[in-house]
């Protein structure tokens, strides 16, 4: 069976991202388990905001798109390509203001499209989906869920264009181990947990 993963990730923070820290823990344990499948990445710090033109052809029947829709739509079309033509899709993105990091909506808005919705077919229906969230706060869990809009929009996301088997992998609160001197191994440890998940969804999946 072919495997193929497909990452998109959005912190800015580089190698002191925990999120890109967790789906590197992730993307290493995803090709131990499967050694022949192969990895692809979207960062999504890359994207442009949707633009009007890029909109209305994400709205236009492709077979009536005009040569300057087609342009428009391009990068749309490279967005939903990675994610059909993979086996197992990941997430890696960090909670800002209690929501998503602008740029992953911007990846979301360029996703959901003619080809993906407004009718089509599901692209991302039966696939795995994963998806790693770090907080300095602890809102996967206790009194702070309340405030968390992100798990929730993710929910609704996957909802509306078809995903059903998906799980989310929390590596919360990263503000102990930044600020407070908390060590990342310390059983009680964000990091510590997040890894704990990793190794138990990967010990799951079977693509």
């Amino acid at each position: 069976m072919l495997r193929h993963l497909h990452a998109v990730v959005s912190s800015p923070r580089g190698e002191a991202s925990w999120s890109r820290r967790a789906l590197t823990h992730f993307i290493e344990g995803y090709q131990a388990k499967f050694p022949d499948a192969t990895v692809s990445l979207r960062d999504t710090l890359t994207l442009p905001h949707l633009s009007f033109d890029a909109l209305r052809a994400g709205r236009t029947p492709i077979a009536d798109h005009t040569p300057d829709q087609a342009a428009a739509f391009a990068l749309q079309a490279d967005i939903v390509n990675e994610v059909e033509h993979c086996s197992h899709l990941v997430f890696a993105t960090p909670m800002w203001n209690w929501s998503t990091p602008s740029s992953l909506k911007a990846w979301v808005d360029h996703f959901v499209n003619i080809r993906t919705f407004y009718g089509a077919p599901s692209v991302i229906a039966g696939k795995p989906v994963t998806v790693i969230i770090s907080s300095g706060g602890l809102y996967s869990e206790g009194v702070q869920m309340e405030n968390d809009t992100l798990r929730p929009w993710f929910r609704n996301f996957f909802a509306r264009l078809g995903a059903t088997e998906f799980e989310f992998l929390n590596c919360d609160p990263t503000g102990p181990m930044d600020w407070g001197g908390l060590d990342p191994d310390a059983d009680d440890a964000a990091w510590a947990k997040v890894r704990r998940q990793i190794d138990a969804r990967l010990a799951s999946v079977e693509r």
